[in-house]
């Protein structure tokens, strides 16, 4: 599930703008779920492992992982799955300068909380005490560059320069793409 809402405001005679938006994902059921197994009967479930995966393709740094294998489980490489349940918080705010028009500045800053990470769940649902995870990640921006190309061989011309970067999101589901009318 999830909720999203902004507001835009024009600022002063020129196309100076801010930009404030909020979003809520809850994820439900992506945590990992640790397997049981029993040497004497082996595995009988058909999916066992792979129920509750997070699959190499999907991971990124900053999610916090665990084997789903049973400790009992010979088999290795173990299945992993991420420790967290997540439910997050996004605010994004953007400035667009345009006092040097057609040169515009912009600054953006997104920060982002998982509201679901919480140590002593994770702890009692998978075994383990996760001792490098956290909630809070954190991004800032400054753009410099002609917002728009209205003339003909006219080169548009748009630099970045991030900040700092933390990501603790769900990793490619929730990427920080939201540009805010940038080109």
């Amino acid at each position: 599930m999830a909720a999203q809402g902004g507001i835009d405001w024009q600022i002063g005679q020129r196309d100076n703008r801010v930009k404030l938006a909020a979003a809520l994902y809850d994820y439900r059921g992506i945590e990992g779920v640790a397997e049981t197994y029993s040497p004497s009967q082996g595995v009988l479930i058909p999916d066992y492992g792979v129920r509750s995966e997070y699959g190499a393709g999907y991971r990124q740094r900053g999610n916090t992982l665990f084997r789903l294998n049973s400790i009992n489980d010979p088999n290795y490489p173990g299945y992993l799955g991420l420790a967290s349940s997540f439910r997050e918080l996004d605010l994004t705010g953007t400035v667009d300068i345009a006092q040097f028009d057609p040169v515009h500045v912009g600054l953006t800053g997104d920060l982002v909380k998982n509201l679901g990470f919480n140590r002593d769940e994770i702890m009692n649902r998978t075994g383990y005490s996760i001792l490098d995870g956290h909630s809070l990640g954190y991004m800032g921006r400054i753009q410099v560059g002609a917002q728009k190309n209205d003339q003909a061989r006219r080169l548009e011309r748009f630099d970045g320069l991030p900040l700092s970067r933390q990501r603790r999101g769900v990793g490619r589901i929730h990427q920080f793409r939201f540009r805010l009318g940038w080109h």
